[in-house]
Parts: C-alpha cells; structure tokens; sequence
C-alpha cells in the first residue's frame, strides 16, 4: 500500500515494511516539474499543498507527526540514492522482514 497513512493502518502487521522517501526541496521541484508538467511556482504549491494535506490527515486521524522517522523501517534520501537503488534496498529490507517473521 502506498501512502495513505499505510504506515499507520499496518503498524501492528507482522511482515510489512514501512518506508519513507524523503529528498531535498529543490529536487523535489525538479522532478515535480518534469513528471507533472509544472511551472516551478506551481510545482512549488502542489508540494507544500501534499505536505499540509499528510501532515493533517496523519494528525486528525493518529495523533502522529508522518515526519517522524520512528513510524518507518526505512527513510531513504533519494536526493544521494537513484530510485533504483533505493528499490533494491526496499526490496533487500522487505524480504529480511518477512524471513525475520
């Protein structure tokens, strides 16, 4: 499940893997830009806009900072990791939890 205070929903789950992708804000403008076609300004507001709505639902909903690296297993910077990268370690941690169980 991506998203959607997944973290929060299968916190008691044995076997899930909970993983954050955090990166530097200029990156992050950069690529929403490229992926969704966006002046800088406007990629500038639907970044800060996504990040009010999670911080909001997580609160409303549990109580919790979704910054918190605490509710994940992972928190992986993809401005220093390539998404490919960053998917062999998700892969490589997910299939560790699930043996550990």
């Amino acid at each position: 499940i991506l998203g959607r205070g997944s973290q929060m929903i299968l916190r008691d789950l044995r076997g899930a893997t909970h993983v954050q992708l955090v990166a530097d804000e200029s990156i992050r403008v950069g690529r929403v830009m490229e992926w969704e076609g966006l002046s800088e300004e406007d990629a500038v507001a639907r970044i800060r806009e996504s990040i009010h709505g999670r911080e909001a639902f997580h609160k409303k909903f549990w109580k919790v900072d979704v910054w918190d690296p605490r509710l994940y297993d992972l928190v992986i910077n993809t401005s220093r990791l390539s998404f490919e990268t960053a998917g062999s370690v998700i892969v490589d941690a997910a299939r560790a939890n699930a043996e550990a169980q």
